[in-house]
């Protein structure tokens, strides 16, 4: 099965959750089922346009790219004694719909949480990534003269030396409305792909969960999530402030500490955003992705109205 859903959303919550089950291994990111995914589509286009068709069939191409990825899966589930293998990866809600042509039978969990918590985690990051940077500042200070030498070279040759500088750009981790927009992408993406998400085959496969679901009403969550996987609940699959077999192994400390990795299933992330996010942080997500709070339960139209008209 795959685990994926907008960063910050609950994915690692539920990667743990699943882990904690007997008969599932769910280990640290694979990380590179997107990329396997490209590839499958790009060698299937260059199939159908002729281009590959000396090398192989569609089919044929299928069950190779799926014994790729198994070989890597199937070490790890012998490993740990488990008869199912999840994969979490956040990026793979942008994969789901190739990801059931190469597994037919595969179960996809896509875990979605309120834009705006979400949106005050990204900006958590950004912070954490700023006083990363400031604690290079004195390594920087001592080599800045090089640096002016080398603008000064760029400043003689500007089109031999011009290289872009993202430092400074607005990323989804300083800027509330890119992070509202690459949330509101990253729900979305699957039902691009109408003729595969709307079918019965992927629906009788997919599951959406929210996370705030998970966190207040974890058992009666995780027994529906047990029923669509078709295993039996257990009560060890909330029991997560301990260590699991598929744990990371360690921590960068930017998109969380170990502290906050191994804590166990709690509700007081919900509605950080209230502290942590500005009056014009919140109208900003809130006219990005108004419809999207309403559609999800998070927020009424009318709650909507009353924050983006309220005056301070």
């Amino acid at each position: 099965m795959f685990i994926g859903g907008c960063p910050r959303s609950g994915t690692t919550l539920m990667k743990r959750t699943l882990d904690a089950y007997t008969q599932i291994y769910c280990g640290p990111e694979f990380g590179h089922v997107p990329a396997i995914c490209d590839l499958y589509k790009n060698m299937k286009q260059g199939i159908v346009s002729g281009r590959l068709e000396p090398y192989s069939d569609v089919e044929s191409l299928r069950e190779y790219i799926c014994d790729f990825m198994l070989k890597f899966f199937e070490p790890a589930m012998a490993q740990n004694n488990a008869q199912l293998f999840a994969e979490k990866t956040p990026d793979n809600v942008m994969h789901f719909c190739t990801l059931h042509e190469l597994f037919p039978q595969a179960k996809f969990i896509h875990v979605i949480r309120n834009p705006l918590d979400v949106v005050a985690f990204y900006m958590r990051v950004g912070e954490r990534l700023s006083e990363r940077e400031n604690s290079k500042s004195i390594i920087k200070s001592q080599i800045g003269f090089i640096e002016d030498i080398l603008d000064l070279i760029k400043s003689v040759f500007p089109v031999r030396w011009r290289k872009e500088n993202h430092q400074d750009q607005d990323s989804v981790f300083n800027s509330p409305l890119l992070a509202a927009q690459h949330w509101k992408k990253q729900v979305f993406f699957p039902r691009r792909f109408k003729d595969v998400f709307s079918s019965n085959e992927f629906q009788d496969n997919y599951f959406e969960v929210k996370y705030e679901d998970i966190v207040t009403n974890s058992e009666g969550t995780v027994r529906k999530i047990c029923d669509f996987i078709g295993v039996e609940f257990e009560i060890e699959m909330l029991a997560l402030d301990r260590a699991l077999n598929g744990d990371a192994v360690s921590f960068g400390g930017i998109f969380y500490n170990k502290q906050e990795y191994v804590q166990g299933i709690t509700d007081t992330s919900i509605g950080r955003w209230e502290k942590s996010l500005t009056r014009e942080a919140v109208c900003t997500i809130l006219r990005e992705v108004r419809h999207d709070l309403v559609r999800y339960g998070y927020m009424t139209n009318q709650e909507v109205e009353e924050i983006l008209n309220a005056k301070f």
